[in-house]
C-alpha cells in the first residue's frame, strides 16, 4: 500500500511501517483505502490504496484504477446497495469507527461473488474496506440448505420410516411414514416415548440390543413389532448406522425401519403351509416319496419305510431301481419319460417292490412331476446366456412326486375273487346242466304223474261202479253189515281219489306259472264261501275292505279255501265262529284265519304242515294229510311264511303273509 503521511517519520516508525506494510502485502483479506474529497459529496470517494490480496479477491486491476472513484471501480456493488455511499463517507468525515458488516455482490461478466465486508476509519478523511471472498462458503451453505430440503423431501415421500439421533442415541427426528408404520407423532418419538409403543413381548429386547449397539458404536438391525393404539400389530425392520464427523467421533445415528408386516405374514403362512404338509406327509396313511430325475430317493415318510422294510436312512440311499423288480423296469423308464416329456401330467401303475428281506409288496402308485423355471442352483452368465437364446426353454423337473400305498390285501382279495368267480363259472355251468337235467325231470314226472294219476284213477272208479252195481243187483238180500262195508269201501275209494289228485297238485306247485290278477279281497272271499257252503251253523266273520291289489289270484282262493275248509271240517261241533283278519304290512299282507274249535296241542304244531299227517284217524274225516302241506308249498314259492298259534281247547290261529302290489287309484 501507499498511505500518504503528512509528518516525517522516525527510524523506529519506519520499521514499524514497514512490518505493517508486508503484513497488509500477505494477508488474504483483500484491504482498499478510500479518499473523500468532497465531504458533501460521497460519490467522490476515490482509490488511493489497495493490498494485491484485494486485487486477487475482486478480480479487477486495481494498480489500473488508484485515483478512480469508488463508483466507476464497483458500478455493480454501489447499483445493488446505493446507501453504501453515504455510510462509507459518513465513517470518512466524522472518523468514528463503525462495526458494520455486510455482505456485498460483485458482478463482472463471468464472475459473481459473495464478500464479507468491514469498513473502518482512516486520518484525512479516508475510510478502509476490509473484505474477504465467501462465495465458495456461501455455496457450500446452499448447497448444504438445498440437500437438507432434497432430503427431507425424500424423507417425506419415501415409504420407509428414517430416523436420525444423537451420539447418545435420542431420537432428534423422524420422518412421516415412521410416524405412519409406528403410530407415534413425532414429538413422541423425540421424547423415547417411541419404546413403549413396542409390543410387550418384544420391548425389553429391543431396548437391550439398541443399547448395545450404541454403547459399543457398532450397526443395529433387529426384527420386531410395534403394538398400536387399535392393538395393530406392525412388524418391522430397523436398522441403524452411526454417524462420524471429519475427526472420526460419532456424533449419531441415522436409521431406518421398513414395515415387513406382510413378509411376516407370508412367513407364517409358509410356515403354517409346511407344517400342514410335514404333518400331511408323515401322517398320511400311504406312503409318499420325493424322488429326483436320477431315481434318487430325496424324501421319504415312515409309512413308505414301514411298505419296504428299511429304516428312513436305508432307503434314501437307495434308488428306487434298487428295489424295483427287473421285469417292471422298462415299464418305469417309459412311464418317467412320460412324465419328463410333459406328455402327462400324472400316471397311475400297479407294480411290486422287493423288500428288504426279500419279499414283494404290491403297490399302486400315483406319479406326478414337480417343476421349476430354472434349476435351483445355476450360474447367472450361463443363465444369461442361455435366457437370451432359448426364450421358450421347457421348465425342468425338480423331483417326482409319489404317493405309494400298499395293495397287498387287495391283490389278495382280487386272487381270491378270480378263484370264487372260477368256480362260480363251475357252479353256474353245473347248475345249468342240473337246471336242464330237473327241466327234463320235471317233464318225465309231469307225464308219469298225468299217466299214474290215470293208470290208477281207473281201477278205483272201476272199483265204486263194481260196488254200487253188486249192491244194485242185490237190493234187499244184501244184509246191512255188507252195505256198510260197501259204503266204506267207496269211501276209501273216493279218499284214494283225493290222495292222487293231491299229490298231483302238490307235485306243480311253484312249476306251474300263474298269472297275476287284480284282487278284490272281499269279493275273493264271498266266492270262496260260496264255493265250500259252509253249513249254515258256521258263522264267517270278513274283514273290512282294503285296496285292490295284483296277486297271483286263483292261488290266493286256494290257500283261503283249504284254510277255512280245515277250520270248519275239523271244529269239533256242529256250529262255530270263524274269524279272517287282514293287517297291512310294509311289502305284504299278512292274514289269519281263526276258529273256536277244539285248538291244537302245541307239540304238533311242527306236524301240522307235513305232508300226509293228520291229527285225527283218516276214517273219522277222510282226511288225505295233504291239504296243509299244498298250502305252505305255495305260501313258501311266493317268498312269504305260514305259522300258527293254538292252545289246546281254546281254538287255533293260522297266520300266513302274502305279496302285495297295492293298485292306487288313479
Amino acid at each position: 500500500m501507499q498511505p500518504n503521511y503528512r509528518d516525517t517519520p522516525s527510524p523506529h516508525d519506519l520499521g514499524t511501517m514497514d512490518l505493517c506494510s508486508e503484513v497488509v502485502r500477505n494477508i488474504q483479506l483483500g484491504l482498499t483505502i478510500w479518499h473523500l474529497p468532497e465531504p458533501n459529496d460521497p460519490t467522490s470517494l476515490n482509490l488511493v490504496a489497495f493490498n494485491p490480496a484485494a486485487v486477487h479477491v475482486t478480480g479487477v486491476p486495481l494498480n489500473q484504477r488508484v485515483g478512480d472513484r469508488l463508483v466507476d471501480c464497483f458500478p455493480d456493488l454501489v447499483q445493488q446497495e446505493p446507501t453504501l455511499l453515504n455510510h462509507y463517507a459518513a465513517i470518512a468525515c466524522t472518523g468514528r469507527t463503525s462495526s458494520h458488516r455486510a455482505e456485498s455482490y460483485y458482478t463482472t461478466t463471468t464472475t459473481v461473488g459473495i464478500y464479507r465486508v468491514q469498513v473502518f476509519p482512516l486520518p484525512n478523511h479516508c475510510v478502509g474496506l476490509g473484505f474477504e471472498d465467501i462465495t465458495e462458503h456461501r455455496l457450500m451453505e446452499q448447497s448444504l440448505r438445498e440437500s437438507d430440503r432434497r432430503y427431507e423431501t425424500l424423507a417425506q415421500l419415501l415409504p420407509v420410516g428414517i430416523f436420525r439421533t444423537d451420539h447418545q442415541g435420542n431420537r432428534l427426528y423422524v420422518n412421516q411414514s415412521w410416524c405412519a408404520i409406528t403410530g407415534i407423532q413425532a414429538p413422541e418419538a423425540s421424547e423415547d416415548q417411541w419404546a413403549e409403543a413396542l409390543h410387550p413381548s418384544d420391548r425389553d429386547r429391543v431396548v437391550a440390543e439398541w443399547r448395545r449397539s450404541v454403547q459399543g458404536r457398532h450397526p443395529f438391525q433387529l426384527e420386531y413389532r410395534f403394538l398400536r393404539d387399535d392393538q395393530t400389530v406392525t412388524w418391522v425392520l430397523g436398522q441403524a448406522v452411526p454417524q462420524s464427523n471429519d475427526a472420526g467421533e460419532i456424533i449419531g445415528y441415522i436409521g431406518t425401519i421398513t414395515n415387513i408386516s406382510d413378509r411376516k405374514q407370508a412367513e407364517l403362512a409358509l410356515k403354517d403351509s409346511e407344517e400342514r404338509f410335514r404333518a400331511t406327509f408323515e401322517q398320511a396313511a400311504v406312503g409318499i416319496a420325493h424322488v429326483s430325475p436320477q431315481g434318487q430317493w430325496l424324501r421319504v415318510n415312515q409309512t413308505l419305510c414301514n411298505i419296504l422294510g428299511y429304516s428312513r436312512e436305508e432307503l434314501m440311499a437307495l434308488r428306487y431301481q434298487d428295489v424295483t423288480p427287473p421285469e417292471y423296469l422298462e415299464r418305469d423308464r417309459q412311464i418317467i419319460d412320460q412324465l419328463f416329456q410333459g406328455e402327462a401330467e400324472t400316471c397311475e401303475l400297479e407294480k411290486e417292490y422287493v423288500r428288504q428281506d426279500g419279499s414283494r409288496v404290491w403297490v399302486e402308485i400315483t406319479a406326478s412331476a414337480v417343476r421349476s423355471s430354472y434349476p435351483t442352483t445355476v450360474n447367472f452368465t450361463s443363465w444369461l446366456q442361455s435366457s437370451l437364446t432359448e426364450s421358450d426353454r421347457p421348465d425342468q423337473v425338480q423331483y417326482l412326486l409319489a404317493v405309494i400305498e400298499d395293495i397287498s390285501e387287495r391283490k389278495r382279495s382280487e386272487i381270491a375273487l378270480r378263484e370264487r368267480a372260477e368256480e362260480l363259472t363251475y357252479i353256474n355251468a353245473l347248475l345249468s346242466r342240473t337246471t336242464a337235467l330237473l327241466k327234463h325231470r320235471n317233464e318225465e314226472l309231469d307225464q308219469f304223474a298225468y299217466v299214474s294219476s290215470h293208470d290208477l284213477k281207473a281201477p278205483l272208479r272201476a272199483i265204486a261202479n263194481l260196488s254200487e252195481w253188486i249192491e244194485e243187483d242185490l237190493g234187499d238180500k244184501l244184509p246191512p253189515e255188507n252195505k256198510r262195508q260197501m259204503q266204506l269201501l267207496r269211501g276209501r275209494v273216493q279218499r284214494m281219489e283225493a290222495l292222487i289228485n293231491g299229490l298231483l297238485e302238490y307235485s306243480r306247485v311253484g312249476r306251474i306259472d300263474i298269472p297275476e290278477e287284480t284282487v278284490d279281497l272281499n269279493d275273493l272271499l264271498l266266492e270262496v264261501v260260496d264255493l265250500l257252503d259252509p253249513p249254515p251253523s258256521f258263522t264267517l266273520h270278513l274283514p273290512p275292505p282294503i285296496p285292490a291289489f295284483t296277486a297271483k289270484r286263483l292261488l290266493l282262493r286256494q290257500v283261503l279255501a283249504n284254510l277255512i275248509n280245515n277250520a270248519v271240517k275239523h271244529h269239533h261241533r256242529d256250529s262255530g265262529h270263524i274269524f279272517i283278519h287282514v293287517k297291512e304290512l310294509e311289502t305284504t299282507y299278512e292274514f289269519a284265519i281263526a276258529d273256536d274249535g277244539p285248538g291244537i296241542d302245541p307239540k304238533y304244531h311242527s306236524k301240522i304242515f307235513t305232508i300226509f299227517q293228520t291229527l285225527k284217524s283218516r276214517d273219522v274225516n277222510e282226511s288225505t294229510g295233504i291239504g296243509l302241506a299244498i298250502v305252505k308249498k305255495i305260501i313258501e314259492a311266493e317268498g312269504c311264511s305260514i305259522w300258527l298259534k293254538s292252545q289246546s281247547q281254546e281254538g287255533c290261529t293260522i297266520y300266513f303273509t302274502w305279496p302285495k302290489a297295492i293298485i292306487r287309484p288313479s
